[in-house]
């Protein structure tokens, strides 16, 4: 399979957010609001922060690969692979805090290297937290910059975020997210 250019990652993205956006937007919504409230528990973020984003990354996978997915599917980080799904969120977290303290730039490569963890948990659900980094690490060697530059053309709808002072992330949040499955789906489909 051949890498798409942005344009048609992004087309790819429209057509399969369609009768999807309202189920991807309440579980992102929803996914946000656990994550900010686990933080207020100690270590609370660290133990649901890995099965609910593996959870809606799963969302956005189905879309992509024009499932039907459900709200419930939110949750499926908890119930299938939690404890890799916890392990994964905290040895990612720990591994980009590392590299951190190298000053900030070599955080931030790691992080565009561990970018695809999620997406590769929900995909395989029986994959281990080191393999799904380790894979991640693979596939976004040589696309680290690629997938910087597709985040950065998304700069025009996160200014229409902030000048419709949030209003439109009923759109565009689902649509940046479900452009970003269709990178990972070129990356993990390529290799």
């Amino acid at each position: 399979m051949t890498k798409r250019n942005f344009s048609e990652i992004k087309a790819s993205a429209r057509k399969n957010l369609k009768g999807n956006l309202g189920t991807s937007f309440l579980a992102e919504v929803a996914g946000t609001s656990i994550n900010m409230v686990a933080t207020i528990i100690p270590f609370g973020g660290t133990i649901i922060s890995g099965p609910i984003d593996v959870g809606t990354q799963g969302i956005y996978v189905k879309n992509t690969d024009q499932e039907k997915p459900r709200f419930l599917d939110l949750f499926n980080g908890f119930k299938e692979n939690f404890g890799e799904n916890f392990l994964m969120r905290l040895v990612k977290s720990i591994f980009i805090f590392l590299w951190s303290l190298l000053f900030i730039i070599p955080g931030l490569v790691k992080s565009y290297s561990y970018a695809m963890t999620e997406y590769l948990m929900a995909r395989n659900q029986g994959m281990t937290a080191m393999e799904a980094i380790r894979e991640s690490r693979r596939l976004m060697n040589g696309n680290k910059m690629r997938l910087f530059l597709l985040n950065l053309s998304f700069i025009g709808w996160t200014l229409l975020l902030g000048v419709t002072l949030g209003l439109a992330a009923f759109y565009v949040v689902p649509y940046m997210k479900t452009a970003k499955t269709e990178f990972f789906n070129d990356i993990y489909f390529a290799a």
